[in-house]
Order: structure tokens, then C-alpha cells, then sequence
């Protein structure tokens, strides 16, 4: 059902805006406003890109008039002949309350819950021209916090082939995108066959990494199983067993270095 609103009037600097069937006002400053004009001397209407000079706002800035015609709020301004143009819908998602919501879902994971198998995808259909493999792999990924990639070909070209068809690699103190073996000469136990146990990586890191991929190309031996743990779902049990403790883990700083 499309938002309707009731009743539109200029108050001061500001425009009230009274929505239908919610009681609720919302508050639009002019200078905001006229910042956020929608009509093409506002903005770039191919782009969407904004066309107005902020600065130049008078700070003190007052609607003269405001009306509602077919969807869209038009706003008359002293000094100037054209009215700026306002989307409701627009003007509506401008009015929620607070920071930007989350609405994807989320799975919350535990071991028992994956018995049915780990989410993943095809190589070839990741790597098709239509992208739509790819875009539910990367959903996958939002939604578990992981997902697989399987029948990559055994090569580090293949692998960097494919982080590049989701985005830039990230250039970091280590490098950007590299192929490995065990080697002691390093003082770093990733490039040792020891154990590594459950972590995150690259925390000291001022910008730290956000999706990390790897693939083993090559394994003669025993053992080497990856292991993952959602730690969101860690999080979440422990805010319900211990608040406290969540306080602890939320607010208190862990130093960090490499």
C-alpha cells in the first residue's frame, strides 16, 4: 500500500508533514531541503548525481509554500521562480527514525544446523556472463557469513580470476592477492603446517579486511581441515547467558599487533 500523507504545511524553516493513518509528524529543515531537491536544476536527473551548491544556502532559509500533487511535494522558495520537487516516497524513507536498518536476513549458525550441507555454488555458474551466480553466492556469503565456491580450477590464475569478477583486491601489508607454501623462513605460524587455531584476521589493521578468500591448490598429507565458527551466533549466546560478559566483550578495547 502506497504511503499517503494527510495534511502538509510550512512551519518556520521547516516543513511539517503529517502522514496518514500514523498520527506521526515529521520535520523537514529548508536548508535540507533545498539541498535535496529531486527537479532537474536540483540534480542531474540521468546521473542522480546532486547539482546544488550547499554553501551557497542561506543558513536562515524558509519555504514560502508547500502543496501535494500526483506523488510528488512541490516547495516554493522566496527569490527563485521554480519550485523544488519531492518524491512522497522519498520524502516517507527520509522520515524514519534512527540509523539505517538492517533487512536481509541473517542465518545464525551452529554446526548441527549445516548437517544438510554447506552453502555453495558452482564455479561455472559464479563465473557466468549473467552474473546471477555470482549474485547468489554473494548472498549466500551475507547470509552465513560464508559460502563456497566449488570446481575451481587448481590455480592461483583461476582463484585471482575469480575474487576480481566480485571487485578489487585489496592491497594490504602482505600484499594483495599471493600463493603460498609452508615455509619457516616466515615468523608467521600461517606459513607454518602447525595448527592455527579459530581467529580473525587482519584486526590490527587500521582498515581491516572484509571478505577474505581462500583456496588450497595443492595438499599431500593429513589433517588440514578449515574450520569455521559463526561468531555472531558466539555473541548472541552469550548476551542471553551473560549480559554482563557481552558488556565486557562490546565495550572493552583489545590491543592488537602484528
Amino acid at each position: 500500500m502506497s504511503v499517503k500523507i494527510e495534511s502538509l504545511q510550512v512551519s518556520g524553516t521547516q516543513l511539517e508533514i503529517c502522514w496518514t493513518g500514523t498520527g506521526r509528524v515529521a520535520r523537514y529543515p529548508a536548508v535540507w531541503l533545498r539541498d535535496h531537491c529531486h527537479s532537474a536544476r536540483g540534480r542531474n536527473l540521468e546521473s542522480q548525481q546532486r547539482s546544488v551548491d550547499t554553501f551557497a544556502i542561506p543558513v536562515d532559509l524558509a519555504p514560502l509554500s508547500a502543496r501535494l500533487e500526483a506523488g510528488t511535494v512541490y516547495v516554493a522558495w522566496p527569490q527563485e521562480a521554480d519550485e523544488s520537487e519531492y518524491p512522497v516516497s522519498f520524502l516517507e524513507a527520509m522520515a524514519e527514525p534512527g540509523l539505517w536498518q538492517e533487512d536481509r536476513p541473517k542465518s545464525l549458525w551452529m554446526a548441527a544446523d549445516l548437517e544438510g550441507g554447506l552453502p555453495e555454488v558452482p564455479h561455472a555458474a559464479v563465473m557466468a556472463e549473467d552474473s546471477s551466480g555470482l549474485a547468489g553466492w554473494l548472498d549466500l556469503v551475507d547470509r552465513h557469513g560464508f559460502a563456497l565456491v566449488t570446481g575451481v580450477p587448481a590455480t592461483p590464475e583461476a582463484t585471482e580470476e575469480l575474487l576480481k569478477w566480485v571487485g578489487y583486491i585489496r592491497q594490504t601489508i602482505l600484499g594483495g592477492f599471493w600463493d603460498f607454501t609452508a615455509n619457516k623462513a616466515f615468523a608467521d605460524t600461517a606459513y607454518s603446517t602447525v595448527e592455527i587455531g579459530l581467529h580473525t584476521d587482519g584486526t590490527y589493521a587500521i582498515d581491516s579486511p572484509g571478505y577474505q578468500a581462500f583456496h588450497c591448490l595443492e595438499f599431500d598429507g593429513t589433517g588440514g581441515e578449515s574450520i569455521f565458527v559463526d561468531a555472531f551466533k558466539v555473541a548472541e549466546d552469550i548476551l542471553e547467558q551473560d549480559p554482563e560478559a557481552f558488556e565486557v566483550l562490546a565495550s572493552v578495547p583489545v590491543p592488537a599487533q602484528y
